[in-house]
């Protein structure tokens, strides 16, 4: 029944844009040629990608674009049964959707590099593996140096309220008028963040049976709301902030604590964009009563469209792109940890990844917001927590009221 109900979802939400959606919008790949759709983080070296090109003789359409965009796109070109393109960026959290939808070709993997790739369980669900990731991904905690030290804070938090008393102390003496960066937008990072504060808080939002913790939700729902509008130490105009935004933000030095990808080290001592090179540490997110600390893994990765027209062109694309030395290059390029095991390796053995001891204490604390797994509704979900949360940070709603909402959309959800 769950099943139908989300298929139904996604075909009445696209026949209402399909409107203003032709076919041939669509790129098809030809003979020796593919299309790929990434978005702006995973893009791959030109030079490089030019060199794979030549060497194997596919020509590579490369079409860039935003997180939520791809999404959108590959559902609509599924209900016209065309590729949005051969092969496209699958999130951990797409998998069941798109399984369930039949937009994404299973892959064959070897037990090579099932060892090579071990989150590739982020993306298989009976058995079918529908991508391989790109980048290893988790949140953990960093923090401003510099403004620890200008306001005398000795001892690093180790709880959530240790890190609310810091940062009133940043406040209080002028440093940053809103130390914690937090996105509140109506963007699906929002509702990351929501999962593994549950988490590092009181525990997962869901039970086993996908039904919602609301109090889990409530605590919180409500923690982020004081933190807004009682302590002032978030800024008012994260309603409007993607994730991608608050994490410039944090390096331009705006900030002083934010929770973050496993890449903000080497992003914030890149001096191409950056302006606290050399003044941002790793730190483990801050836990409560008895929890010490917690995160989940958000990894990104590829995949090949069902209705991919050169799927084994497709195939040497993702190959070629998760390769070692393309794993090197995006590390390099970008900052992303490799997920191909033998890169992070050989840059591990090399002292290349920055915090790399921080990085795997934090770690040893993934744990999963689904104790059932991800539901194939966790789409509609996100979109309707993250639209809740941000009439809360607007001050249309009050916590209660978005746990309210998103307990009764959850139970439809699941009938």
């Amino acid at each position: 029944m769950k099943k139908n109900v989300c298929i139904l979802g996604l075909v009445l939400l696209c026949t209402i844009i399909m409107a203003a959606f032709s076919p041939a919008d669509a790129p098809l790949a030809q003979s020796g040629s593919i299309s790929v759709l990434l978005p702006p983080w995973a893009e791959p070296p030109q030079d490089l990608l030019a060199e794979f090109q030549e060497s194997s003789g596919i020509t590579v359409e490369l079409n860039i674009m935003g997180w939520d965009q791809i999404h959108d796109k590959i559902t609509i070109a599924a209900v016209t049964n065309t590729a949005a393109a051969d092969v496209v960026e699958i999130d951990w959290s797409w998998t069941n959707e798109f399984l369930t939808a039949g937009v994404m070709e299973p892959l064959e993997l070897t037990d090579e590099e099932k060892a090579k790739f071990p989150l590739y369980t982020s993306f298989e669900v009976d058995g079918q593996v529908l991508g391989l990731p790109f980048v290893n991904d988790f949140r953990m905690a960093y923090y401003n140096t510099d403004h620890f030290e200008q306001a005398g804070i000795e001892q690093l938090p180790t709880t959530w309220d240790e890190l609310v008393e810091a940062a009133l102390k940043i406040k209080a003496a002028g440093i940053s008028e809103y130390p914690l960066s937090f996105v509140l937008s109506a963007s699906e990072g929002a509702g990351t963040q929501l999962m593994w504060m549950s988490l590092s808080r009181t525990g997962a939002l869901f039970q086993p049976d996908n039904s919602l913790n609301a109090d889990n939700l409530l605590d919180s729902i409500a923690f982020v709301n004081k933190m807004l509008t009682e302590d002032k130490i978030i800024d008012p105009a994260a309603v409007s902030l993607t994730d991608v935004e608050a994490d410039a933000a944090f390096r331009a030095g705006n900030h002083s604590i934010i929770i973050s990808g496993g890449n903000m080290l080497e992003r914030a001592n890149n001096p191409e964009e950056s302006n606290v090179v050399g003044k941002v540490q790793g730190l483990l997110i801050p836990g409560a009563n008895e929890i010490r600390s917690a995160t989940f893994g958000l990894p990104e990765g590829v995949g090949i469209t069902k209705h991919s027209e050169n799927k084994e062109a497709a195939r040497a694309f993702i190959d070629w792109y998760l390769s070692e030395e393309i794993q090197i290059a995006m590390f390099e390029k970008e900052g992303g940890l490799p997920s191909n095991g033998d890169a992070f390796s050989e840059l591990g053995d090399e002292g290349r990844i920055l915090g790399s001891d921080i990085l795997l204490e934090q770690a040893g604390y993934m744990s999963s917001p689904f104790p059932g797994g991800v539901p194939v509704w966790y789409s509609e979900f996100n979109g309707a927590l993250v639209q809740a949360v941000n009439r809360m940070g607007q001050g249309s709603i009050t916590p209660e009221q978005v746990v309210a909402e998103i307990e009764q959309k959850v139970n439809q959800l699941n009938q």
